[in-house]
């Protein structure tokens, strides 16, 4: 069943939660994952009529409102339905930089896919993570690193993780 219309993601959430309690999807990333968090919200929002939830906001709003006042945002944004009370859709805004490249291993970022490797918190049914755009623009402008490099290191850091969550 080909999966790029809202329907058949309904169905398939539907389905994977007919035997699951729960369904998370997590971005985790920069601005271009944010981009990609509203395009599958927005592919989506005429089935599921999604309430949005920004970090250290307290109210909820609709996608549609939510969208209009937040065109660029660098909070965690937390997408529930009515409709499947069961799935949560989550943006997590992070930039995977560290200032002193012997020290990435210290992010946050990497911490917490560490944690979810180990087994010490739950990671989320799918991930989606990325971490380039913001990631070049202050490793080169400010920090005067080779990008290429930085990239690898990176890299390193973070494939190993993700094949143990995955």
């Amino acid at each position: 069943m080909p999966y790029h219309t809202s329907s058949s993601i309904s169905d398939c959430f539907t389905h994977k939660l007919a035997t699951h309690s729960s369904f998370s999807i997590l971005f985790m990333g920069d601005s271009k994952l944010r981009v990609l968090y509203y395009s599958f919200l927005q592919r989506t929002d005429n089935i599921f009529h999604y309430i949005m939830k920004v970090e250290n906001n307290t109210g909820t709003e609709t996608l549609a409102h939510h969208r209009n006042r937040y065109v660029s945002l660098h909070k965690d944004i937390d997408a529930t339905t009515e409709v499947l009370p069961e799935l949560r859709v989550m943006f997590w805004f992070r930039i995977f930089v560290q200032t002193i490249v012997s020290e990435m291993e210290l992010l946050p970022e990497i911490q917490q896919l560490r944690r979810w490797a180990n087994g010490l918190d739950q990671p989320p049914d799918l991930l989606v993570i990325g971490y380039t755009a913001w990631m070049m623009k202050l490793v080169t402008v400010y920090h005067q690193y080779d990008v290429l490099t930085y990239l690898i290191e990176m890299h390193e850091l973070v494939v190993p993780l993700l094949e143990k969550v995955g």
